[in-house]
């Protein structure tokens, strides 16, 4: 607790007042990642601070929230092209106090975009692969392919009630087949 009084000039002195609760927050602000590493798809706006948990510990509240990548701050992660990166989330306190923390980022490509005709047991149809993406997988087997580039396909299809299979996350739903990819 601590007491004031008043003393003037002259050395006067007034009463003591009643006892006051003085806070001094030393402590750093805390901040954490939600998950050490997070995967998007180009163009997703998320929130910076949707990773990030923080709290001031302590009376003195926070001052500043930022959330850079390298020197550049960002809000929202609309505007990031396709690679990794490391965000740090910095928490700066009233009191001057700050913490930081770091998490992976990694944005990924959207999902190929193509089409599809159902109809007797022949399919064939041709995507461009988009930037970012190196590798499809059909019918479980990984084919390298080049970004920006086109590729036709053609299939032999059993059509049947289970084994669902896709392309690139869910594009087609076929079942059973045997794929050629060719550029």
């Amino acid at each position: 607790y601590v007491y004031f009084r008043g003393v003037d000039s002259l050395g006067n002195k007034g009463t003591w007042s009643s006892a006051q609760r003085l806070y001094i927050d030393i402590n750093d602000p805390t901040v954490s990642y939600k998950n050490a590493s997070v995967t998007i798809t180009k163009g997703d706006k998320v929130a910076m601070s949707t990773y990030f948990n923080t709290d001031k510990n302590g009376n003195a509240g926070i001052s500043s929230t930022t959330y850079k990548i390298g020197s550049t701050a960002y809000e929202y992660t609309d505007g990031l092209a396709v690679g990794t990166y490391t965000v740090t989330c910095t928490v700066t306190k009233a009191n001057g106090k700050s913490k930081s923390v770091s998490m992976t980022l990694v944005v990924e490509s959207a999902v190929p975009t193509g089409s599809i005709t159902i109809g007797g047991t022949q399919k064939s149809g041709t995507f461009t692969v988009p930037a970012g993406v190196s590798n499809l997988e059909f019918n479980d087997n990984i084919i390298a392919c080049t970004p920006g580039k086109t590729y036709s396909w053609t299939y032999t299809v059993t059509l049947r009630q289970s084994d669902p299979i896709a392309l690139y996350g869910n594009l087609f739903t076929l079942r059973k087949l045997v794929v050629l990819c060719r550029a």
